[in-house]
């Protein structure tokens, strides 16, 4: 039985062991192609560039934050002074009417400043759907814009250990396709 089969595949022309495996190698051959290319890359390069850069965002979002704060202390403490100042009953309407106008400026600004300051601990803080941190995100993207041809390079070697590693999982599973092949061949006797 076994023997018509094989008569079959090799009368028409097919060996789909055979086929497959041409079909690996060729991949195979292609990406070793695509290595060489990429062997005088070094992602330690990248990667310190990219360390320094997200250090650097670091620092901006810390020096940002400490800003922030000192600014809002000093506009509430504006604020205090200011309400604690407010206009007796004889005083004259466009008085009180310019201290609640100054008043209303210090809260607006103070909430701008409280909205800035909660932008800023959301970059420090939040995660992005790519699993990066905003401040992560912001280096990748200030890298691939100060050195787009470092930043490709590492595309293209992380592309290619992608393609390196579903190769290596397609001839894993190949083999054990085989051996699943070969040890019904033998169990029927044959």
């Amino acid at each position: 039985m076994i023997a018509i089969d094989e008569e079959i595949n090799e009368v028409d022309g097919l060996d789909p062991v055979g086929v497959e495996a041409d079909a690996v190698l060729e991949q195979t051959k292609e990406l070793n192609i695509e290595q060489i290319k990429l062997l005088d890359f070094d992602q330690s390069k990248y990667k310190e560039s990219l360390d320094a850069l997200i250090e650097e965002k670091q620092e901006q979002v810390e020096h940002l934050e400490t800003k922030l704060e000192e600014l809002i202390d000093l506009q509430s403490t504006l604020l205090e002074r200011t309400l604690s100042q407010e206009p007796g009953v004889l005083s004259l309407p466009r008085t009180k009417a310019n201290w609640a106008q100054k008043v209303s400026k210090i809260k607006e600004r103070l909430q701008t400043l409280n909205n800035r300051l909660e932008s800023v601990h959301e970059i420090k803080d939040g995660m992005h759907g790519s699993g990066l941190t905003a401040i992560e995100r912001m280096a990748h993207n200030k890298l691939a814009f100060e050195n787009p041809e470092l930043a490709e390079q590492f595309k293209m070697s992380e592309e290619l250990l992608r393609r390196h590693q579903a190769l290596t999982k397609q001839i894993t599973n190949s083999e054990k396709k085989q051996g699943k092949g070969l040890s019904l061949f033998q169990a029927q006797g044959f």
